[in-house]
């Protein structure tokens, strides 16, 4: 057998890897509790129903995926304080329902088949990945799990 002319590097070590998360008794972390560490991206939760947010939508092409994981690849070694510090540059910051046209339980159907009304959706954030390109997920155990992406960043309401 000849030798294996790949160099492939360990992944990194996350907390916790096994512990899925389950929206009826995780909490998103604490942004206070994370901020210091680095992200680690999980598509877990990754919508794909052909939406206008949905990473498999009409709106997104391959040279969009080619920027996306050009950006989360340079993002993975800043952490999640840096981000939220150079609001200018990530565009980083947390969700607000109101302020935007995407529903609150649409998020949680990504999360989980079966909603009940006393169900909370973890902490959204969003931040810049390409353009104006934003990705919408949540954190735990300091995983950001990707959600959604917001193609031309169309979900905040303009006056």
């Amino acid at each position: 057998m000849g030798k294996n002319k790949y160099n492939i590097p360990a992944p990194k070590d996350i907390s916790n890897p096994n512990e899925r998360f389950d929206i009826r008794k995780h909490k998103s972390d604490n942004f206070s509790q994370i901020k210091k560490k680095t992200p680690v991206y999980s598509f877990q939760y990754v919508s794909l129903e052909k939406g206008d947010v949905c990473f498999n939508g009409d709106n997104i092409s391959l040279k969009d995926f080619h920027r996306l994981f050009d950006t989360l690849k340079k993002y993975s070694i800043i952490t999640y304080e840096d981000m939220d510090r150079d609001k200018k540059t990530y565009h980083w910051h947390e969700v607000k329902w109101r302020d935007i046209s995407l529903k609150e339980k649409d998020f949680q159907k990504c999360l989980t088949p079966n909603i009940t009304d006393d169900i909370q959706t973890p902490t959204v954030y969003q931040f810049d990945v390409f353009k104006e390109a934003r990705i919408m997920g949540f954190i735990h155990n300091g995983i950001f799990y990707v959600v959604w992406l917001d193609r031309n960043h169309n979900a905040y309401k303009r006056n």
